[in-house]
């Protein structure tokens, strides 16, 4: 086992990587900028060292520094967490010239795991199949081209984005050229090795599935049940579903097969998500991913494994501690993620102080989180400040415990996406299970989802409070005089505007 672990991220991810290397028995240190110094991974660690921050960029991007203090620190090695330098090929073989083991999936055979077009094409010369999609490109003129092959609608991915960064949906040729330049410039900001994209056909309707796998040296592999992570914005992940409701059996052994065959030729050793996007009866792969997924707490849950601790053990030679038999279950988990974001705004960040949070509790809830009240949430990174998740026998009991989770849950002082889940575990076609990817890509189905929970007392006390306001602030008599001519949505905005502006 590894006597020293150098984890390099922040927020959640940190603190149960933290957690996990300690459990171990190793000596757990991290990284954090100044404005992270309170954080609970920091605060958790045997020892924390904080990045010099510089003129521009991300210091969690920061090769140099991060090598060079891993270096000075003589750490066996590092964790990367998700996102940042989680597949940063410069990064890795950085550290392999210091000694240093980085805590993300290999593959003896020598693929870029990160490279989602060459994974991509070795799936497909297994039989397994693939999105219709183009080569990699590095110019507007070749995926002009491409495109014309694919066809419209398309999705344009940089070769190693993670976490919805480097995607874009295109419907027509005129969005083309912009995009591209966009996703370069992402590219460039989050540090992705290749500035390279390719093209996929968008399957609008269409569900997320992911199949998270743990594969040792030895080549014992294990393939955890699928996560349904279908519910997304901008390609983000904001609800997980283990084991998916939706699946077909026959559907889900295919998968499986596929999934293990994929492992054993790739010879892969550690943990990684194998993802598909299927569209009725017929899936589609789509990447591997070779670090640790946010929604790993959903199959922990499920499991009982705890898949941190179990990589930090893979990554040190370990064999595998249980088999996949170990993992059947009669139970059912949800996780829902909360940020710190306006979803009646299009998910703008809300960052600031929070002033009061507090968390679900009771037989079968569980909150994962690393803020807490008087907390503040930064502006520059990811806004997801905890997950609750619930453990039932059955996705409409799951449900009715998530309901019950979610309206014990309170965060004050900034925004955050609560209200939006909370609607969303009473809307008819999530319950039903009538939905793909594209639920809450339109203001309108949100608002319908709102509208769906309002009642008409609703309307009559933000009409209320809309005329009490005139009693503090002369001002605000439009808001009155609005209230008077609009639906009743309106009037609900109208009273969230009076609240926001008399604070």
């Amino acid at each position: 086992m590894f006597s020293k672990v150098l984890i390099v991220n922040r927020g959640l991810i940190q603190a149960n990587c933290v957690r996990a290397a300690k459990e171990l028995g190793c000596q757990a240190i991290t990284v954090y900028a100044p404005n992270d110094k309170n954080s609970s991974g920091v605060r958790n660690a045997d020892e924390a060292w904080e990045l010099e921050p510089k003129s521009s960029g991300i210091p969690y991007l920061d090769i140099e520094q991060i090598v060079d203090l891993a270096a000075k620190l003589k750490v066996d090695a590092v964790h990367p967490g998700y996102g940042f330098l989680s597949q940063n090929a410069d990064f890795k073989n950085r550290l392999n010239e210091k000694g240093i083991k980085l805590i993300s999936a290999d593959n003896i055979e020598g693929y870029d795991l990160a490279n989602k077009p060459q994974i991509r094409e070795f799936a497909r010369k297994m039989g397994i199949p693939i999105l219709p999609g183009s080569e990699t490109c590095g110019s507007v003129e070749s995926l002009a081209e491409a495109a014309n092959s694919v066809g419209y609608p398309l999705v344009m991915k940089a070769t190693e984005g993670y976490g919805g960064i480097g995607i874009r949906v295109i419907e027509r040729e005129g969005e083309l050229e912009a995009s591209y330049h966009n996703v370069i410039a992402q590219s460039e900001r989050f540090m992705f090795n290749a500035h390279q994209v390719y093209l996929e056909r968008f399957f609008p309707k269409a569900r997320h599935i992911e199949f998270p796998v743990a594969r040792d040296k030895h080549g014992n592999t294990v393939v955890f049940p699928e996560r349904d992570c279908t519910v997304q914005r901008r390609f983000q992940k904001l609800i997980t579903e283990s084991p998916s409701p939706f699946l077909p059996d026959s559907l889900r052994s295919k998968l499986k097969s596929a999934v293990h065959m994929l492992m054993d030729q790739l010879q892969v050793v550690g943990f990684v998500s194998v993802e598909f996007l299927y569209d009725g009866n017929q899936a589609y792969f789509i990447e591997v991913n070779s670090y640790m997924q946010p929604s790993h707490g959903v199959s922990a849950l499920l499991t009982g494994v705890d898949m941190l601790r179990e990589q930090i053990a893979l990554a040190a030679g370990n064999p595998l501690s249980f088999r996949e038999s170990d993992l059947e279950s009669d139970k059912f988990v949800m996780g829902v993620f909360v940020s710190a974001e306006d979803t009646e705004r299009n998910f703008v960040p809300s960052p600031g102080v929070i002033t009061r949070m507090h968390l679900p509790y009771g037989d079968g809830v569980y909150s994962l989180t690393n803020v807490f009240t008087n907390d503040t949430v930064a502006t520059f990174y990811d806004p997801i400040i905890a997950m609750v998740m619930v453990r039932e026998r059955t996705r409409e009991k799951a449900l009715i415990k998530m309901q019950s989770a979610l309206d014990a849950l309170h965060i004050d002082g900034v925004k955050t996406s609560v209200p939006l889940m909370r609607a969303l575990m009473r809307f008819p076609e999530f319950k039903r299970g009538d939905f793909d990817c594209q639920l809450l890509m339109s203001k309108e189905t949100r608002d319908r989802i709102f509208e769906n929970v309002r009642t008409p007392t609703d309307s009559e006390i933000a009409g209320i409070l809309a005329a009490l306001s005139l009693q503090r602030d002369a001002s605000k008599q439009h808001i009155l005089e609005q209230a008077r001519t609009h639906s009743r949505s309106n009037i609900w905005d109208m009273a969230s505007e009076w609240f926001t502006r008399s604070k």
